[in-house]
């Protein structure tokens, strides 16, 4: 059917047997929710045919699938079963009526998008004109397959035109929904209606000790050389398989626990949290990361912490090496002024004599 969008069709039931009785008309299937039919029920004489209609409404192009299925009520007890399939197109014929993206891994590398073609014909004998396309999730995105073939554009009868359709990996187990839809000057009702979908899947989880997700830490000023307090973690396999921790890498100025590597993570399996340390060897601001590594599927799979902390700088110079003070007669003092400045942040200082018992 080309253009119509709301169409109806006669279905004729004849019962042939001596069952009589009432019969349930029901429509099933993929795209049963285009379709309706009335009366649903019906009362039956041998050889006496009975009419129902069956009506479409559909603004989407493609096959359209569904299942007429007649219920006998009587002692026969049998169902019918009558197939629906319409081939729906408008002026533009597109090669796909939904798209299906690929399951995408979080954090696989090899494979950060998933991506199909669409290619629009001109099935009429004039021009058509493409003016722009639309998408609400910026999860998707669209390109034109050949660089350069940008909108607007003009496609000649019996033309086509192509594009790609793309869905980026997000950050979380999540599938996604959305509707591509491209303005044309085709007159046919439903034209450029393409429903996406597409499913992103967590595989290594790493969370906070309450159970969200994180994905920074950070551990404040320390001192060159000492070791901050611990910040904690724990890891989750986020899917149905068991999954191993080939390495867990830091930047310079963090660690963690050593492990004996793969650590094994069984579905559906929580384990203790282990934790992550700063330790600066300069003064200044530290930012880095930490990456959690496995394997899944072919993909190698990259969950990233952000890491942050500071280095303090202590630095703290007296304006002379050395005090003199001269001979000083045996029971009197005498008194020096000794300058400190302070060089490096902004510190309370506290000072004390190491050696000598006649100095205070």
């Amino acid at each position: 059917i080309i253009c119509t969008g709301d169409t109806t069709f006669t279905v004729t039931v004849t019962d042939t047997s001596f069952c009589g009785g009432q019969v349930v008309l029901q429509i099933a299937g993929r795209d049963a929710g285009l379709f309706t039919v009335t009366p649903n029920r019906l009362t039956l004489q041998q050889n006496a045919p009975q009419s129902a209609t069956v009506r479409m409404r559909a603004t989407i192009t493609g096959q359209l699938q569904a299942e007429l299925r007649v219920f006998n009520n009587n002692r026969c007890n049998n169902i019918a079963r009558i197939p629906i399939n319409f081939l729906r197109k408008t002026d533009f014929e597109y090669s796909e009526g939904q798209i299906d993206l690929d399951t995408l891994y979080v954090g696989c590398v090899e494979k950060p998008f998933a991506e199909k073609p669409l290619t629009l014909t001109n099935i009429t004998n004039r021009p058509l004109k493409i003016d722009s396309i639309r998408l609400q999730d910026t999860v998707f995105k669209w390109s034109p397959a050949v660089a350069g073939q940008n909108l607007p554009l003009t496609v000649p009868p019996g033309g086509s035109w192509t594009m790609l359709v793309r869905m980026n990996a997000g950050d979380t187990t999540r599938t996604n929904y959305d509707t591509l839809r491209l303005f044309s000057d085709d007159r046919c009702p439903g034209s450029g209606i393409i429903p996406l979908v597409g499913h992103t899947q967590e595989v290594l989880l790493l969370l906070k000790d309450d159970g969200t997700i994180i994905d920074s830490m950070s551990f404040g000023p320390v001192c060159p050389g000492q070791i901050s307090d611990v910040r904690t973690y724990q890891y989750r396999s986020g899917v149905s398989d068991p999954i191993g921790i080939d390495t867990i890498e830091f930047d310079d100025g963090f660690f963690g626990r050593r492990f004996r590597f793969p650590i094994m993570l069984q579905p559906q399996e929580a384990y203790n949290p282990t934790f992550v340390r700063f330790r600066p060897t300069r003064a200044g601001n530290y930012t880095g990361e930490m990456r959690v590594k496995t394997r899944y599927k072919g993909c190698t799979i990259v969950k990233k912490i952000f890491l942050k902390g500071y280095g303090i700088d202590v630095n703290f110079v007296f304006n002379q090496s050395i005090i003199g003070y001269g001979n000083v007669t045996i029971g009197k003092t005498a008194t020096q002024a000794v300058t400190v400045e302070n060089r490096g942040d902004p510190r309370r200082l506290s000072a004390y004599l190491k050696i000598g018992d006649v100095f205070r």
